[in-house]
């Protein structure tokens, strides 16, 4: 779904001369996602557009586990992890089959800092 998206955003931008843009874009693309063949531009034209082309990926859980947080002193980021999991009452290996973790729970606690750090 992204992928497409964001080769039809290129192609007509290409199409009117919109160029050397850089785009940071939102959603998970495949590595060569600018090469398909989709859309009324060439592989060719939209990766030329992709140039500059600017992707991150969410970590949605800090690899250092010992890392302090900013709103919670007395816990670290192994802290969130292990309270999180233990309110979804299961451990990091144990979910049932074809159930995901919902990882947003990193994320939302940096919201929910950073929004009372603004207050």
């Amino acid at each position: 779904m992204f992928e497409l998206r964001n080769r039809l955003l290129l192609c007509e931008n290409y199409k009117v001369g919109f160029l050397n843009a850089v785009y940071m874009p939102f959603g998970w693309l495949q590595h060569g996602w600018w090469m398909e063949s989709d859309t009324e531009c060439s592989a060719q034209q939209i990766s030329y557009m992709a140039t500059g082309f600017i992707a991150a990926s969410a970590l949605l859980w800090r690899r250092d586990a010992d890392a302090a947080l900013s709103c919670a002193a007395n816990m670290s980021a192994g802290d969130l992890r292990q309270a999180w999991l233990d309110r979804q009452l299961t451990t990091s290996g144990d979910m049932i089959p074809g159930v995901a973790l919902a990882n947003e729970a990193a994320s939302t606690a940096d919201a929910v800092c950073m929004f009372a750090q603004a207050l």
